[in-house]
């Protein structure tokens, strides 16, 4: 039998390395975010910030261990608290930057996911799952099975944070997007 949050570990896991990639291949969304709130940031900082979410999700997957599910809890508790300071503060951002897409404003949604991801990621850390690559000691099917949930997962934690903020924003008459090198932009 697998550990009971082998399942929420792994989808929190890729999400964040997913999260990374995106971040490498688009870094402007974030470096916008970043710069709106004060923050340092260009596309170089942005993209070692991605690899290093690659890394650390990669490596919790792979190892199921307490430094990498805590490195993986200390990101999500970083994302929670850009997204709280983000919405409290007002802060004229179109995208949170967290998946290099456009119009995902932060919302209470990402903010939920982001304290569950952290509260998943510490409870592993306090009682690590230990590798599970390759699934030791469970069926074949019973793998499939948790490995298409666990890709399910995935995609629709992905949804909250980047799919649904975009479907509520389209019925907006006007946003404000920030460029990630000029500013303030009208549209």
């Amino acid at each position: 039998m697998l550990p009971l949050l082998s399942g929420p570990f792994l989808a929190v896991s890729a999400l964040l390395a997913v999260a990374g990639a995106m971040k490498v291949f688009r870094p402007k969304y974030t470096v916008g975010a970043l710069r709106a709130a004060g923050l340092p940031a260009n596309r170089t900082l942005v993209r070692l910030l991605g690899l290093s979410e690659i890394g650390v999700g990669f490596a919790a997957i792979w190892t199921g261990a307490s430094l990498w599910a805590t490195a993986t809890g200390i990101f999500y508790l970083g994302f929670a608290l850009f997204v709280i300071y983000a919405l409290r503060s007002g802060i004229p951002i179109s995208s949170c930057g967290c998946f290099g897409s456009p119009d995902t404003p932060p919302n209470v949604g990402h903010v939920v996911l982001d304290l569950t991801a952290t509260a998943v990621a510490l409870a592993v850390a306090i009682d690590p799952i230990g590798s599970w690559v390759g699934l030791p000691g469970v069926e074949l099917w019973t793998g499939v099975a948790f490995l298409l949930f666990s890709g399910a997962t995935v995609y629709l934690l992905y949804a909250i944070v980047n799919v649904l903020p975009q479907r509520s924003s389209t019925g907006r008459q006007s946003t404000v997007r920030l460029s990630p090198t000029r500013g303030p932009v009208s549209e």
